[in-house]
């Protein structure tokens, strides 16, 4: 009994290192980081979470229960041999994507741009009532090399837009290339 302590605090010191989900930034945000991407967020959101091979979802708040929350930073990763290898067009792949990761079939009602970067990036904006009332925003990101990252942002309806809004635009103006881990 005298090792049962000290697997406790073994295992409560992992459980605490893998529940980060962020690291403060040099600005006011949060820094999340994975696959070659990173970015800011002006709230705390979870750190990402398997939803399928190379796709993760970011949910907030963080302490969400069974991980679904107010607002969702979805990613999938397409390296530029998947994306070869699907043989799917730029406009394909977001269809595919959403389909596989948000359950959206339908295509987006609005087409929106943003700059990520420092390119002008077209993406869709819908609504939808499955599983529950969301609007998603969905982008795919050229990356160097030739790959690709979808990056959806979905939320609740009752949540201001003011609130997703500030959550796009710092993912617009904060995602960089990085390292692949």
């Amino acid at each position: 009994m005298r090792f049962v302590p000290f697997a406790m605090i073994i295992v409560g010191g992992a459980m605490a290192f893998a529940g980060r989900a962020a690291e403060p930034a040099s600005g006011q945000g949060l820094r999340h980081a994975w696959w070659t991407v990173a970015f800011e967020t002006p709230v705390p959101f979870s750190a990402p979470r398997e939803i399928g091979m190379d796709a993760v979802a970011l949910t907030h708040p963080p302490d969400t229960a069974g991980g679904v929350g107010r607002i969702e930073i979805v990613l999938a990763a397409a390296p530029k041999d998947m994306v070869d290898g699907m043989g799917m067009s730029d406009d394909e792949l977001p269809g595919y994507f959403k389909t596989t990761f948000l359950g959206l079939s339908a295509p987006a009602v609005k087409k929106v741009e943003r700059t990520f970067l420092g390119h002008a990036v077209a993406g869709g904006a819908q609504s939808t009532t499955i599983p529950r009332a969301r609007n998603v925003e969905s982008y795919l990101v050229p990356l160097a090399g030739g790959a690709k990252l979808f990056l959806a942002v979905g939320s609740d309806t009752d949540v201001p837009a003011a609130d997703v809004e500030a959550v796009l635009a710092a993912l617009a103006r904060t995602l960089k290339e990085v390292e692949d881990k």
